[in-house]
C-alpha cells in the first residue's frame, strides 16, 4: 500500500497528487492540462498535478478513474480534499 498525499491550490485551481517518498521525478504535460510526474531514475509514476481541477469536476469532464494516481473524493468540497490518503 503507498500513501498519496494530495493539495489544493485554490488560487490557480490546481490539484497536486503525490505518493509519499517520491523520488526526483520530471512532468510530462499533455493536452488535457494533466500533469504527469515520473521518476528520473526509473520512469515510474510518482505524481500528478491536476490544471483547472474545479472546472474540469464541476463541468464532469474529469474522469478520475482514468487518471494515473487513483483518485477519489465524493462529495466532500475542494477545499477540503487535501489530505493523505492510502491506496491498494
Amino acid at each position: 500500500m503507498q500513501t498519496i498525499t494530495t493539495s489544493y491550490d485554490e488560487k490557480f485551481d490546481i490539484l497536486y497528487a503525490r505518493y509519499s517518498g517520491a523520488a526526483h521525478s520530471y512532468g510530462e504535460e499533455e493536452p488535457d492540462g494533466i500533469v504527469t510526474f515520473r521518476s528520473i531514475a526509473n520512469d515510474t509514476i510518482t505524481g500528478e498535478a491536476i490544471y483547472n481541477f474545479q472546472e474540469k469536476m464541476t463541468n464532469g469532464v474529469l474522469n478520475l478513474a482514468e487518471l494515473p494516481i487513483p483518485l477519489s473524493f465524493g462529495s466532500r468540497r475542494i477545499n477540503e480534499r487535501s489530505s493523505n490518503r492510502v491506496c491498494k
